[in-house]
């Protein structure tokens, strides 16, 4: 289950989101949660700071820019806003550098991933296929949230590889979205794994 942004830390929307992700939780779901929310919204980062907190504890893997980070811990860098905040809550961490790299941070590891691509001007595309990306690695190698925690490099190295190809073909969209070409490959991809599987 992916949940975050503004609807994750207002305390309108919260309350019934959150909701659902407990219930998504109890019923063992692998919980993806975003901590970014739109920029030039005006409020008080410490007012909201018990709900990040609170969703990075019920994550299993967070993902979010430096920018968002900067928003959240200011002054802070990936690695102290890991150690300082972060892993306490929540032992995957996934950072996307501001030239668009990875840094992937887990309890005693850290693993800098190159991005093959260029850099995208349409950050929006990118950050929702990256993350679309994640999620269908996450479903195709069907990794439930225990076999998460036991992900080598090779295996996050995996998962940032189609990350990144997913977000290349996003922020290329005019829409932010893969083409539907893709789309059929990528559902082809995971019936094959699911076969294999049964």
């Amino acid at each position: 289950m992916l949940f975050g942004s503004f609807y994750a830390i207002d305390l309108q929307v919260r309350e019934r989101l959150f909701e659902l992700v407990s219930y998504a939780r109890e019923r063992k779901a692998t919980i993806v949660y975003l901590p970014g929310f739109q920029h030039g919204i005006n409020f008080r980062i410490t007012y909201v700071m018990p709900n990040i907190l609170e969703n990075l504890e019920i994550a299993d893997i967070v993902i979010a820019h430096e920018r968002d980070i900067n928003d959240i811990f200011p002054g802070e860098n990936s690695e102290q806003a890991f150690r300082n905040h972060i892993e306490y809550y929540c032992g995957n961490y996934l950072h996307i550098n501001s030239d668009l790299s990875l840094s992937k941070f887990s309890t005693g590891c850290r693993n800098n991933i190159a991005n093959p691509g260029d850099t995208s001007r349409n950050m929006l595309g990118w950050q929702a296929g990256f993350t679309a990306g994640v999620i269908f690695e996450l479903c195709r190698q069907d990794l439930n949230r225990d076999a998460i925690k036991g992900l080598d490099n090779d295996q996050w190295g995996e998962i940032a590889t189609t990350a990144f190809d997913f977000a290349r073909r996003c922020a290329a969209s005019p829409v932010n979205s893969i083409d539907t070409g893709f789309a059929a490959a990528c559902a082809q991809r995971l019936q094959a794994a699911q076969a294999e599987r049964d």
